[in-house]
């Protein structure tokens, strides 16, 4: 079966705590995240997570739904994970974003997007650069964020 993970990865010069309240202060994506440009949901487990994501190649907005299966935030030196996907005909999706502290005032953001099943080669075509500038357009935005507050 056809697996392809979509990734990106930048460390942060801020406390893995604020990172972390920019990553579930789901109104403020439009102010920093070029590639999620609407975000709503509870962020309870099981919960719908609701969003508009720009597919920067084809000047296309996209509606998706998916669900929130996990939410930790880090606490210590422990990394924390806000994790959500969906089952679709043809493919199955899932976000992980992991925020690992790098001491006081310094973490790494790591965020990857696995999609499996019979169409992620259709995925791939029509969309995989738009999800490789997607998802480091939102590791730059995050950061840029983080560190200007």
């Amino acid at each position: 079966m056809a697996r392809r993970t979509y990734r990106a990865e930048i460390e942060i010069d801020a406390p893995a705590s604020k990172v972390w309240s920019i990553l579930v202060d789901l109104d403020g994506y439009p102010a920093w995240n070029p590639f999620t440009t609407r975000m709503r949901s509870t962020l309870a487990i099981g919960a719908p997570m609701d969003m508009r994501v720009r597919m920067s190649r084809w000047h296309l907005t996209i509606a998706q739904r998916e669900t929130v299966r996990e939410v930790t935030a880090p606490e210590g030196e422990r990394a924390g994970r806000l994790v959500w996907g969906a089952t679709m005909p043809g493919v199955v999706a899932e976000r992980v974003q992991t925020l690992t502290p790098l001491g006081p005032s310094r973490c790494r953001y790591l965020t990857e997007d696995t999609l499996e099943g019979p169409l992620e080669r259709l995925v791939l075509a029509l969309f995989g650069g738009s999800l490789d500038d997607g998802f480091a357009g939102v590791a730059e935005g995050l950061k840029r964020r983080a560190e200007s507050r």
